[in-house]
């Protein structure tokens, strides 16, 4: 028997954000990956929608994976169409070991494979995201009714779920792209500030920022320069129009647009302290920051909102829980009274790197019974 096929076979599906793809990539060092996609369509799906759905392909050197186009406004034909879609995939292939659902609209499909271990990983606070809530939590439950493992990547989320989730809860949290902690020294970007100091934060700007927060620190520490890098994600004109106008109107704040994720070494290597600004509320506390942990996988001190997964990375990160303690601790950095020990922070980021995390995961499965 070849050693491919003694790997455990893994169906993701719902993979179409990239953070998905990137843990379960890594996963693929160890499962037979397939990732499967379900697009919500209108009322009219192009020629293009309809000659790329439905069908499996490879890209590049990649896993298989395939796109299913479906009707939003039809739901019940939508979740037959999912079935008989994966019930004739496994008639081709053979059934999964695993079938991993990733979204709480995924909920009608995981009720219709019922013969199949079934994994919840949750990667957001989808019940509080803006839309429907209510809908959301009602389907999250019905995902957590019949699941036999569940991942959630917050402490928050761990304890939301395991009162009421039928299998075990397992905390996953997020992780560093291997790449980042063994990037090299880079050059500091042409467009990074110079004079003073940089205080920078990097990923999507949003509303999840605490912009009462960063006023007050960006006021009370002037000789610092605060730089944003990252694309505006607004979820209306109005955010958008506000967000602006607190990077565009602050003197000692600089915004420099979004850069792709393989150049952020680049700049957060370059910054004097790293900046986690996410508001302190029930959505964020429900979150894994991406960004904490990309900040890690460098030697720059770290500052945080008191979020509660920053409380997860203690002692590699300072954790602020005002704008008068933040400006507090940013100047002790500066001058060299609070310090980063860096063999405890090596050890720390090697432990959530991707493929760290993938290796967690598969280490679970098998504690649950699942073998080659």
């Amino acid at each position: 028997m070849s050693e491919s096929s003694r790997k455990l076979s893994v169906w993701v599906v719902g993979s179409e954000n990239p953070r998905i793809r990137d843990f379960f990539n890594q996963v693929g060092r160890w499962a037979k990956i397939s990732y499967l996609d379900i697009e919500p369509i209108g009322r009219t799906p192009s020629l293009a929608q309809i000659a790329d759905s439905w069908r499996w392909r490879r890209r590049g050197k990649g896993f298989p994976e395939a796109r299913i186009c479906l009707p939003v406004r039809w739901t019940n034909l939508s979740n037959s169409l999912s079935n008989w879609f994966c019930r004739r995939r496994f008639a081709q292939t053979g059934r999964p070991d695993v079938v991993v659902f990733t979204w709480p609209r995924l909920a009608p499909l995981c009720e219709k494979l019922p013969d199949v271990f079934r994994v919840y990983y949750c990667k957001d606070p989808f019940d509080r995201w803006p839309g429907a809530p209510a809908a959301t939590r009602e389907l999250q439950q019905r995902l957590l009714n019949n699941c036999d493992a569940v991942f959630p990547v917050a402490r928050q989320l761990v304890e939301d779920f395991a009162p009421s989730a039928r299998g075990k809860v397992v905390y996953l949290p997020n992780a560093v792209d291997d790449a980042f902690v063994d990037a090299p020294p880079q050059p500091r970007p042409a467009d990074l500030p110079t004079g003073k100091p940089i205080a920078g934060c990097v990923g999507q700007i949003n509303h999840t920022y605490d912009w009462q927060y960063i006023r007050q620190l960006a006021a009370g520490l002037p000789e610092v320069t605060f730089c944003f890098v990252g694309p505006l994600v607004p979820r209306n004109r109005y955010d958008r129009r506000d967000i602006l106008t607190q990077l565009r109107t602050t003197p000692n704040i600089v915004w420099l647009g979004g850069r792709p994720h393989a150049q952020l070494p680049a700049y957060i290597q370059h910054f004097d302290i790293c900046f986690n600004c996410l508001i302190a509320d029930e959505n964020s506390h429900r979150r894994s920051p991406l960004r904490l942990y990309d900040y890690l996988a460098t030697d720059r001190p770290i500052v945080s909102t008191p979020v509660r997964e920053a409380y997860e990375t203690l002692p590699h990160v300072y954790i602020a829980p005002t704008p008068d303690e933040a400006v507090q601790t940013v100047r002790k950095i500066l001058n060299g009274e609070l310090t980063v020990d860096l063999p405890a922070r090596h050890d720390f980021i090697k432990q959530n790197t991707w493929s760290a995390r993938a290796a967690q995961f598969m280490g679970h499965l098998h504690e649950f019974g699942l073998k080659p």
